[in-house]
């Protein structure tokens, strides 16, 4: 098996700290947005002893995305937006290079946590993890969500 060196800055899952400082309190019962943003692998990075398809990263984390898409929508969340990253308008250095966002609605935290616990989303992370070489996801008050 192939081992990936994932730095902090290239993170595609939550730390401990993080899970507990997103996750707990108040906030659970609260809507969110998961603005998720995601730099692809060229080529799918899958464990050497991997038997099933591999393509680019792109199409493996499509392969997630079908699977996290079912899970979230049975629970009652839904895609608000998603499409191309064209550009960064502000940031600094190193905010760049982002291929896609996926804007995701969840009605609470509570509902993004039975997400993260169910066993056929996660074994889904195969493919988010062949296909990601970094992500962001940054949870956002729901507020105004149009439709």
């Amino acid at each position: 098996m192939t081992i990936i060196n994932r730095e902090p800055a290239m993170a595609i899952e939550p730390t401990e700290a993080q899970l507990l400082a997103n996750l707990t309190g108040d906030a659970r019962t609260t809507p969110i947005i998961a603005m998720n943003l995601l730099k692809y692998w060229p080529d799918a990075q899958y464990p050497d002893d991997w038997t099933g398809p591999r393509g680019t990263g792109r199409e493996a984390y499509g392969r997630y995305g079908i699977v996290a898409m079912q899970t979230f929508t049975r629970l009652g969340g839904r895609i608000v937006a998603a499409g191309p990253v064209q550009g960064v308008f502000v940031g600094g250095q190193g905010d760049e290079g982002w291929d896609d966002f996926v804007a995701v609605h969840y009605p609470s935290r509570r509902v993004f946590e039975a997400m993260l616990a169910d066993p056929v989303y996660q074994a889904s992370h195969v493919h988010r993890h062949a296909g990601l070489e970094r992500s962001v996801v940054l949870f956002c008050g729901a507020g105004f969500v149009a439709g």
